[in-house]
């Protein structure tokens, strides 16, 4: 992976010199700058509240419901569907997000183990920048050994229309099977393999208390584009994740892993390309450390910057 990187940030550097002593050095002040985070921000934020929904449903259908929740099933077999109700307030509440008011999970359950979920935020903000998460249709959801899996994709994602609210999950059976197949997904090992796939897995570790969602620890690793957010290059962004640990302890940023941003456009007589790979660190200060970066970025290799995630 480093290997590929140094070769692209080598011609990166090569092109970018050629650009700054051959042509007018005025046009092209203002071509650096460091990476938008809101992407990754975004990727942050919508798997951790995928994993905290996650971690409640899966709780409370095997009759370990936090305190700030409350379930209502259709029978006590399976399989079964049924409503869990969050009360996401200042004693219980939800990973990045400082609003209180109402999470609503609709489930339909194979069993104590297996379940596909939708999730509503009636009352609750989960925002990056000026995008909002609004809700999360079905997605499929085991548990094994202490350790939640949910997979997801960015068509299950809505951050679009306020008024789409509806918890569905009347699903036929092929649907069923359909969503279920997705939990067959192994997640990539190489970041630049995941940027280009539109596939989430997030692991949420209930660290041996299922009614206490306070403790829970997420593994996320994906990429793709979440939402379609444009750079002011014009360009489009694809982010990544890959190892990302956001450890309970720490609210400010994630504590390893590795983030990829991907930034690209041609326009007519510039070039507006930049890729920013990014670790994260166990120190919970809000930073992130640029670990290489090409194109428009690349004079920001080698720094930290904020990440905002409050």
């Amino acid at each position: 992976m480093r290997n590929y990187f140094k070769q692209r940030y080598i011609q990166y550097i090569i092109l970018l010199f050629i650009l700054l002593v051959s042509c007018d050095k005025d046009k092209y002040e203002g071509i650096f700058y460091p990476p938008e985070t809101t992407p990754i921000e975004l990727a942050i934020k919508t798997a951790t509240s995928i994993g905290y929904a996650s971690s409640v449903a899966m709780s409370s259908i095997s009759g370990n419901s936090p305190a700030n929740a409350s379930i209502s099933r259709s029978s006590s077999g399976y399989p079964c569907t049924a409503t869990i109700y969050v009360d996401v307030n200042s004693s219980y509440n939800a990973p990045f997000t400082n609003d209180y008011g109402e999470l609503v999970i609709a489930g339909y359950f194979i069993d104590q183990y297996t379940a596909i979920l939708t999730v509503l935020f009636t009352d609750i903000n989960v925002t990056a920048g000026s995008i909002v998460l609004y809700n999360i249709h079905t997605f499929p959801v085991t548990i094994d050994n202490d350790i939640i899996t949910s997979v997801y994709a960015s068509q299950d994602i809505n951050f679009r229309e306020e008024n789409d609210t509806m918890l569905s999950i009347d699903l036929t059976t092929g649907e069923i099977d359909t969503e279920l197949a997705r939990l067959q997904l192994s997640a990539a090992n190489d970041i630049y393999i995941a940027v280009e796939q539109d596939a989430w897995i997030i692991e949420t570790n209930q660290d041996n208390t299922p009614n206490i969602t306070a403790d829970d620890d997420y593994m996320i690793t994906g990429g793709g584009q979440l939402a379609k957010i444009t750079s002011n290059t014009g360009g489009i962004y694809q982010q990544a994740l890959l190892d990302c640990k956001v450890n309970s302890t720490c609210n400010r940023n994630p504590t390893s892993g590795y983030a990829l941003l991907q930034d690209t456009k041609a326009g007519e007589n510039d070039i507006k390309l930049g890729q920013a790979l990014m670790r994260f660190h166990n120190s919970c200060d809000g930073k992130i450390y640029i670990e290489a970066a090409t194109g428009n970025y690349v004079t920001y290799s080698g720094k930290t910057i904020d990440i905002n995630l409050q």
